[in-house]
């Protein structure tokens, strides 16, 4: 039983490296080819951390338009007029925050590209 195991791991194991995929690439200044395997993928700690980062920027951008415009809302009786121009403001935010993160994430990827 216990031989099974180790034999079914050692296979998965071989399965699992066989299966990478090579990308090779030419430096067009010096000319030298570049391999990279899909091993090589973007750390997912890096992808979790810039998630988690973008979701608290996204929840702090929502939220204090939104309720900021409501409560200015029930103070000078302009119901819902701030509270609505808050959720555009928010809109706008939530696009910007998302297109940082994207971007910040193509330049983690595209650096470990260029390391290897």
């Amino acid at each position: 039983m216990v031989q099974k195991v180790t034999t079914s791991q050692t296979q998965l194991a071989s399965t699992a490296r066989s299966l990478e995929t090579v990308v090779t690439k030419r430096d067009s200044g010096s000319g030298q080819v570049h391999s990279q395997t899909t091993s090589d993928a973007p750390d997912p700690s890096a992808f979790l951390s810039a998630a988690l980062g973008m979701a608290w920027q996204l929840a702090i951008v929502v939220i204090i338009p939104i309720v900021g415009g409501y409560k200015l809302d029930e103070k000078y009786g302009l119901l819902p007029w701030l509270t609505i121009l808050g959720l555009l403001l928010a809109m706008v935010a939530s696009v910007l925050v998302i297109r940082r993160a994207l971007s910040e994430m193509n330049k983690l990827s595209t650096k470990k590209a260029n390391r290897v």
